[in-house]
Order: structure tokens, then C-alpha cells, then sequence
């Protein structure tokens, strides 16, 4: 993974821990955002770059691979507080 994605990664789970977020809910966040972090790396997309139009294609890709709404938001929530 590169630096730009590397660092937001980092970033976010140092503001999660400052705000006392669970262990657990950091472990499932860092899985979910890496998850978009590789897909959005594999487009070209850095953190900066990431706009409503890929995550929209982010999420679409997920239905299509039929994965539960709660699992969808859940990821969505993880992906909006990296971005």
C-alpha cells in the first residue's frame, strides 16, 4: 500500500483511539477501510483524490457482490470517518 493511503490509515486509528472508540470497532474499521483503501489504490485513487463518484462505485460493487445492507453501512461508516 502506498504512503498517502498508508498514513490515512495511521491517522484514523489515532483519532479513534483519541476518542476511546472500542478495540473491537478500530479492528473492524481498519479492516474495512484497507478493504477500500486496495480498491481505491488498484484505480489510481489516493485519499485526496477519493470523491462521492468512486465511493459510489465503491458501494455499488459491494451490492453487487450481494453483501448484506448492514454490511454495506457498516463499511460505509468506517470509510466515512477516513475520508
Amino acid at each position: 500500500m502506498d504512503r498517502a493511503w498508508t498514513e490515512a490509515l495511521a491517522d484514523l486509528d489515532d483519532d479513534l483511539r483519541t476518542r476511546a472508540v472500542a478495540a473491537r470497532t478500530r479492528a473492524a474499521y481498519a479492516i474495512d477501510v484497507r478493504q477500500f483503501a486496495v480498491w481505491a489504490q488498484d484505480r489510481g485513487l489516493t485519499p485526496a483524490d477519493t470523491d462521492v463518484k468512486a465511493l459510489r462505485r465503491y458501494l455499488a460493487g459491494l451490492s453487487e457482490r450481494r453483501q448484506a445492507p448492514a454490511t454495506v453501512a457498516r463499511k460505509l461508516a468506517a470509510i466515512r470517518s477516513l475520508l
